[in-house]
């Protein structure tokens, strides 16, 4: 396994596997990732917050859009602290 971002694209055909069917398992072994960053991945592309959206599979629904989102997001904050008051 080694230590990597998801690219937009990987996550473009990570979004194509994951709506195809592809199990977790298969998709770590397919990006040669831990099983836990394909959760995380998930996680990060999904709708979050309130309603959960279901996938044709009855998956939580996957967006490569909302997850690059995030990650970019994320990395604009990334040091910064909170304002503790």
């Amino acid at each position: 396994m080694k230590l990597r971002y998801f690219s937009y694209d990987d996550r473009k055909r990570f979004e194509a596997l994951y709506q195809s069917g592809a199990s977790p398992k298969a998709l770590a072994q397919t990006f040669e990732v831990n099983l836990a960053t394909v959760y995380r991945e998930i996680e990060r592309g999904s709708s979050g917050g309130g309603e959960i959206e279901l996938d044709a599979n009855g998956r939580v629904k996957y967006s490569a859009e909302r997850a690059q989102a995030a990650f970019v997001n994320a990395l604009k904050n990334r040091g910064k602290t909170k304002n503790k008051k």
